[in-house]
């Protein structure tokens, strides 16, 4: 085994403390580039997320008409939610349609116009229905974190008024229409009492009959006047169809750039460029020598 010489070894070592010089320089160069790209230059989306729980329309806690159409569970939740009809009030309630007019349209206008605003706020709404526990996650993201939050909260109460109306005016159309049937069941009862009045009181089979007839009609008038009573305080004890499990918190923290992978990237980019930094002035150090007639 050839030990090298000692100049050689200097010479090694020079070598080595040239490239670790320009390398090193060249890393932390491209390092502190791609942070910055990645801090101050990139733009910064925020992520806000609510979740709301849902009850199938058709099995509400005190059903009042079954409705043929609305069998299937939480069909259509999704598309309700995403119509314009459900959106604009919340564009216009939140006043995004000039927020982002100057934001993010760099718009001469005061504000966009309601189909401008509807698709922009359709692309940064998410929603994600997760039928195995009945939950819709609201997803909405902005430049702004306050914003984002805002987007997600508003959407998750809007519908959860919008199903707390549709709940309550389906129980009163189930009040009404018992209200109907025990109208109906009242005149029924007087009929009776009218035809039992001009049978003679005896202990015929025809008076009998009809008292027994009569009696079966009272007592279903009275269970339906009971049902009445319990239907008319029972919906301010009716639990919701909507359940609010989280609502949006404003988030600290960008979800994109995702700077975690911006550095990652940055880091192995800044170690190919350092190497080749190295390499390209050590070889143009050795060519210069060559050029002068110097031993390489």
């Amino acid at each position: 085994m050839t030990v090298p010489s000692s100049p050689r070894i200097r010479r090694y070592l020079t070598v080595v403390l040239r490239w670790l010089f320009v390398a090193v320089s060249t890393f932390i160069l491209v390092l502190w580039g791609g942070l910055y790209v990645t801090d101050h230059l990139l733009t910064k989306v925020y992520t806000a997320k609510a979740e709301i729980q849902l009850a199938p329309r058709f099995c509400s806690p005190t059903p009042r008409v079954f409705n043929p159409t609305t069998n299937a569970p939480f069909q259509g939740e999704v598309e309700t939610i995403q119509s314009s009809d459900f959106l604009l009030p919340i564009i216009h309630e939140l006043s995004l349609d000039k927020a982002w007019a100057q934001r993010i349209y760099k718009s001469k206008e005061d504000q966009l116009t309601d189909q401008e605003a509807l698709d922009y706020m359709q692309k940064i709404l998410k929603l994600e229905f997760l039928r195995g526990a009945n939950i819709i996650n609201i997803t909405a993201s902005s430049d702004l974190p306050k914003e984002a939050a805002d987007i997600a909260n508003a959407v998750a109460d809007r519908y959860k008024t919008m199903r707390e109306v549709e709940e309550f005016q389906r129980s009163n159309e189930g009040i009404d229409a018992l209200k109907d049937q025990i109208a109906q069941q009242e005149k029924s009862v007087a009929d009776k009492k009218a035809a039992l009045g001009k049978i003679a009181q005896s202990q015929s089979t025809a008076y009998l009959n009809a008292q027994r007839d009569l009696d079966q009609q009272q007592c279903l008038l009275d269970v339906m006047n009971t049902r009445l009573r319990q239907d008319d305080s029972d919906p301010p004890l009716q639990q919701s169809p909507v359940q609010i499990i989280c609502r949006a918190v404003t988030p600290e923290y960008p979800t994109r750039p995702n700077r975690t992978f911006c550095l990652v990237v940055t880091t192995v980019v800044a170690g190919l460029l350092s190497v080749m930094a190295g390499s390209f002035v050590e070889l143009i150090f050795l060519f210069q020598r060559a050029g002068e007639g110097q031993e390489i």
